[in-house]
């Protein structure tokens, strides 16, 4: 039996060098370390609608996302990332990257029923009728 690794990367340039985001178990371990957070919880404040992430925690993702190539990058340089011409770069290159490692379902159109629906147990109607007047 073959496992697949927990491994997803994007490359994103940045004042002519390219910085490699990567997400795999050492980059999660990283951010919840950095943010004393789950990483369901982190990524939930990410993809919100109309949520904005405080840019201590964007700061953490970034930086645990570049652990795997960029070791050499602080916590403390991160901000100035964000903050630089390639803010939106990286912004799109970890949407991209939380999108490709947790998809999200489809949403279903119209109300699906149940593969296997319930069966009725219990008394039937006449009978739990008959029963609540004779009480």
């Amino acid at each position: 039996m073959t496992i697949a690794i927990f491994y997803h990367e994007v490359a994103v340039a940045y004042e002519g060098e390219t910085l490699r985001l990567a997400l795999d178990f050492l980059a999660l371990d990283a951010i919840e370390s950095a943010t004393d957070r789950s990483f369901d919880g982190i990524l939930r404040e990410l993809t919100t609608p109309n949520v904005e992430p405080t840019t201590s925690l964007l700061s953490k993702v970034v930086w645990g996302l570049l652990r795997q190539h960029h070791p050499d990058i602080t916590l403390d340089q991160v901000p100035t990332l964000l903050y630089s011409d390639a803010s939106t770069a990286i912004g799109i290159g970890m949407g991209k990257l939380l999108e490709t490692a947790f998809p999200r379902a489809e949403p279903a159109k119209g109300k699906a029923k149940p593969a296997n629906p319930r069966k009725p147990r219990g008394a039937s109607k006449s009978s739990s009728s008959r029963g609540a007047a004779s009480a």
